[in-house]
This record gives C-alpha cells, structure tokens and sequence, in this order.
C-alpha cells in the first residue's frame, strides 16, 4: 500500500492463499483479524484528509511492531486492515488481538499540534483442521462479521467466530 507501507490487498490475498493452504495440509491453526479505526470519517472531517493519513500510518507502525515475520498485515481499502496469523489458534489470536487493540487505545498520536486518541475494532475467525471444511473466503466473512459484531456492541473491542454460527465476545477470557 503506497501511503501505508503495509501489503495491499492483492498481496494479502496472494500470501493468505498460500498461508491458508499450508494450515490445510499440515492440519495446523490460523487465525484471520480485520481491524477497523473507529469513527475514522471524524478524524478527516476534523483534521483533514492528510492527519487521517498520518493517523492510518500510524496505527500500521504499531502493529508491525507485535506481529511476527510469518504474519501479513495488509490495508484492505479506507481505514480497514487485516492480518493472516499462521500457526495461531483462537486464544493466541485474541491474546495478540487485545494487546494491539490496548496498544492503539494508549497512543496519543501528535500531528500538525494536535493530539490524537483513537480506538480499534477487531475481529476473528479462525481455522483448525477439527473444524468442518471452510475456504478462506469463508473466514474472511467470519472475521468481517465478528468485525461488525464489534462495531454494533460499542465499539473498541475484539469480537470472534468461534465455530461457523457461534459468536463470541472477549470477556469469556477475561
């Protein structure tokens, strides 16, 4: 992505393609994040396009400082991002979820003298090799309706498919 430095969206679905593949065939865990920058048109509204687009870069920079080589973070369009995490089940995946989430929650972000607080909304899905057959486009759809799921309950939160139709909220780990 040219104004964010992470992967595109053809990128991503080229790596998570082949990420997905491999957890298929060595029957290992994967998880799937979408991250959306909450009430992101207020930040452009307010500030203007061009601190929204320091804001976007920002949140980018913090997340790549907790993934892992093997994930790929990728901005699918606007203020909306997704990471493919290898070889992670459903509480590493959560785990890494709030920690990004409480990361950008606590950054104030300075830009052209003003001080910026934003919040994130998650959410997951994830695969195992105990699950029935699924595609990644598939679990792309999970981890945007637990995304949504996010966004409708307040917001600032990480929200995950644990099976096909069940949805579940963080605070079960909590």
């Amino acid at each position: 992505d040219f104004l964010t430095g992470s992967y595109n969206r053809r990128y991503f679905f080229e790596s998570a393609n082949a990420k997905f593949a491999k957890a298929k065939r060595n029957s290992s865990a994967l998880a799937l994040a979408t991250i959306d920058i909450d009430k992101f048109k207020n930040i452009n509204d307010t500030y203007g396009h061009g601190v929204g687009d320091e804001v976007l870069k920002g949140v980018v920079n913090l997340i790549n400082e907790k993934i892992r080589v093997p994930d790929t973070l990728a901005r699918l369009g606007g203020e909306e991002f997704c990471i493919i995490l290898p070889e992670t089940n459903l509480v590493s995946s959560l785990k890494f979820s709030e920690k990004i989430r409480k990361l950008v929650e606590e950054k104030v972000f300075i830009i052209n003298y003003h001080s910026i607080k934003i919040n994130i909304s998650l959410g997951i899905a994830y695969y195992s090799s105990k699950m029935s057959p699924i595609t990644l486009k598939e679990l792309l759809v999970l981890a945007d309706k637990a995304l949504y799921i996010s966004k409708e309950t307040g917001r600032n939160k990480t929200s995950y498919f644990k099976q096909e139709n069940e949805v579940g909220d963080l605070n079960e780990y909590n």
